[in-house]
């Protein structure tokens, strides 16, 4: 049985906490929140792009803790499930490595190279397993396409073209600032070349062009290079939409 820890009771932290429910071999043991309406129970508020809002949770047979660090020194606890604002990623994810951790961490892992490297590098020194939430290949229709071209079931693929752009997100506080997040762009960008990169394998070169607000890149047009053959593929991703 895995013993998980949840850090960071947002919408992600809640969306996590449900999908852990249906673990077969884990379970959530423990949480942190810096909230103690949350730690007594109290979700109602929370609510993201998806799914119902969350309400009240009996945390009854969970430990909950009010700092991090304090989870992360409970020896009962397997893997540390990370679902902070991104700017949090790397010192947390680094933290609970160090402390002999697996670690699940929310994409992206981090919107700078450099702590990427540095946080698979801890992971590498530890022997711990660092692993993203990176969902796509995961929801049944993104599934069935996968499958599909991995066996070919249609013959080779040609040509694709993905497309991920929504409203600003001001459903959240979490991600409502772009600047924290690297970016609207770059934050729902991630999930569409991971999922290119599965179908298609690692592209030869890529050409992007966005639109930057204080250097930050909030929607942005990519085109990705295979060989001579082919595929022809694109991506569009941003938080420029209209409401609704």
């Amino acid at each position: 049985m895995v013993r998980i820890g949840i850090v960071g009771i947002g919408f992600m932290g809640y969306t996590h906490f449900e999908a852990a429910r249906k673990l077969k071999d884990a379970a959530v043991t423990a949480i942190c929140s810096r909230s103690q309406r949350k730690l007594a129970g109290d979700w109602t508020g929370i609510q993201g792009n998806f799914g119902p809002p969350a309400g009240q949770v009996d945390l009854s047979e969970l430990t909950g803790y009010s700092d991090y660090r304090e989870l992360l020194a409970n020896p009962q606890i397997d893997l540390v499930d990370i679902c902070l604002p991104n700017e949090l990623h790397e010192s947390v994810t680094i933290e609970a490595l160090q402390a002999g951790k697996h670690v699940l961490v929310e994409k992206p892992i981090s919107i700078e190279p450099a702590a990427a490297e540095r946080m698979l590098k801890a992971g590498e020194k530890a022997g711990c397993l660092m692993m993203v939430g990176q969902v796509l290949p995961f929801f049944p229709e993104f599934r069935f396409a996968l499958e599909a071209v991995v066996r070919g079931t249609w013959g080779s693929l040609r040509a694709a073209h993905l497309r991920r752009v929504i409203c600003p997100p001001d459903w959240s506080d979490a991600v409502s600032d772009f600047r924290r997040l690297g970016g609207w762009g770059i934050d729902l960008h991630i999930h569409d070349n991971h999922f290119i990169r599965c179908i298609c394998g690692q592209p030869k070169e890529v050409f992007s062009r966005g639109l930057l607000q204080d250097g930050f890149v909030n929607h942005v047009h990519s085109q990705y290079v295979f060989e001579d053959s082919g595929p022809a593929v694109s991506c569009v991703s941003g938080g420029i939409a209209a409401r609704g």
